[in-house]
């Protein structure tokens, strides 16, 4: 065996220079070891069957050959990743990306749910080149199947999103233009719209097309229907802080420098009312229905203090106001039967008030602590929220009785789903890199 062992390392040696040569006769070593980052083509058309799509290409740049860390190489994506099971929850999941993640926004369908975070991803589930905002599709048992990346040259910003007859409208903001997505309920997109630079922007669904508010050096309507921008009108400057859609048209509120305007739009954008309310700022409104009437309660805050004013639909008249308190600002909410209020200041004080503006609850002491209510769903008999205190969130349960239930969850900034067999998905950040979600029957 000795006597043959010069024959067989001039033979190793042979094979090692071929192979060295025809590395270096067609790319790096890094290259033919490193996988495909899956991508979209020009026209936006996944050009493979990953599960992990970019209408723009986020590929690396695979130039610095002197740097072969595992961590500079773009992973393939960890998707379909499967719920984890647990004792406390009927599921638990996680989206982990390395560099720091926000969530955007939850919208439930009947073919999956879909969550919207903005993140720089430098690993974790997936990666990118530059801050992009990503859909997620997740299945009714938590399931994270596919990932669509909203990517454009310059760092893209989230705007706003909705579920509409199209698809998931997205809108996202470049360095200069506004882009409009709609994305299919299978992670496929369409080409963008292009619009002028907005700072904010408010989706609203329509049975055919959909609505888009963007907010910018002035206020814009888009009314995109068939993937393109049908009509488009501007209305007053100002803040928006509520747009309604009713039997005739819209009706959009607008905090401007010496009070707050409502502004009615017919189907084809053209304004045909407008009312001043002087000295005020609105906070929030909600349609309500008294006696077949229609009437809206607002919350407005007037020299430092929150009011709660029940209007005529004109909003000419007043039927009638209550003082809540001094405080920077205020959420309320209303389930037919109650209004619930909540003072935005040092001591969160809350408030459940009945529809003749009468208050029932006050300052209970289950809320002491409370800094912001993330997210509200009403329901008939009360009210569920996930709200932050001063050292964890808390979803919690309040009953028009003024009974109460408090789960405690070691989180921050959150959003929540209820699905139609009772359940109810939490979304919440923890820490900066990670979004946990769990399960949980009401």
């Amino acid at each position: 065996m000795y006597k043959n062992a010069p024959k067989i390392l001039a033979v190793v040696l042979l094979i090692v220079i071929a192979v060295l040569m025809l590395v270096a006769g067609s790319d790096s070593i890094k290259t033919l070891f490193t996988k495909d980052t899956p991508h979209a083509d020009a026209n936006n058309n996944p050009n493979n069957d990953n599960n992990d799509q970019t209408p723009n290409d986020t590929l690396p740049n695979d130039d610095d050959d002197d740097d072969d860390d595992d961590d500079d190489i773009i992973a393939p994506t960890a998707f379909p990743k499967a719920a984890l099971e647990s004792e406390m929850y009927l599921f638990e999941q996680e989206l982990f990306l390395k560099g720091g993640l926000s969530l955007n926004a939850v919208h439930l369908t009947t073919v999956g749910i879909y969550i919207v975070v903005t993140s720089t991803a430098e690993g974790g589930d997936f990666s990118l080149t530059q801050k992009s905002v990503s859909v997620i599709k997740m299945t009714s048992d938590g399931t994270l199947e596919k990932a669509l990346h909203l990517s454009l040259e310059s760092e893209t910003a989230y705007l706003g999103s909705q579920i509409t007859a199209s698809g998931l409208a997205v809108a996202v903001q470049g360095k200069e233009k506004t882009h409009l997505y709609t994305v299919g309920y299978e992670l496929d997109v369409s080409p963008y719209i292009e619009l002028p630079h907005a700072t904010a922007a408010h989706i609203f669904p329509l049975r055919e097309g959909f609505m888009l508010l963007a907010e910018g050096r002035e206020n814009t309507m888009y009314l995109i229907k068939n993937g393109i921008a049908a009509k488009e009108t501007s209305v007053q400057s100002g803040k928006v802080a509520e747009v309604f859609e009713t039997a005739a048209g819209y009706m959009i509120f607008i905090n401007g420098l010496n009070g707050y305007s409502v502004l009615n739009l017919d189907k084809n954008l053209n304004g045909y009312t407008s009312v001043s309310i002087p000295e005020k700022t609105v906070l929030k409104v909600m349609p309500l229905v008294e006696n077949a009437t229609q009437k809206y309660i607002v919350a407005e805050k007037e020299g430092g203090a929150v009011y709660i004013t029940k209007y005529a639909s004109s909003f000419r008249t007043t039927d009638d106001r209550i003082c809540l308190g001094i405080a920077e600002s205020a959420d309320i909410y209303i389930n037919g039967e109650t209004i619930f209020a909540v003072l935005k200041n040092q001591t969160g004080r809350i408030y459940l008030v009945d529809l003749a503006l009468n208050t029932t609850l006050s300052n209970a002491g289950y809320f002491q602590g409370v800094t912001d209510i993330y997210d509200c769903h009403s329901y008939p008999n009360g009210y569920l929220m996930l709200a932050e205190t001063e050292t964890a969130l808390s979803f919690i349960d309040l009953r028009n009785d003024g009974s109460v239930s408090v789960h405690t969850i070691a989180g921050n900034r959150g959003i929540f789903i209820r699905t139609p067999l009772e359940r109810v998905m939490l979304f919440y950040m923890q820490g900066t890199d990670k979004v946990r979600i769990i399960c949980t029957e009401l």
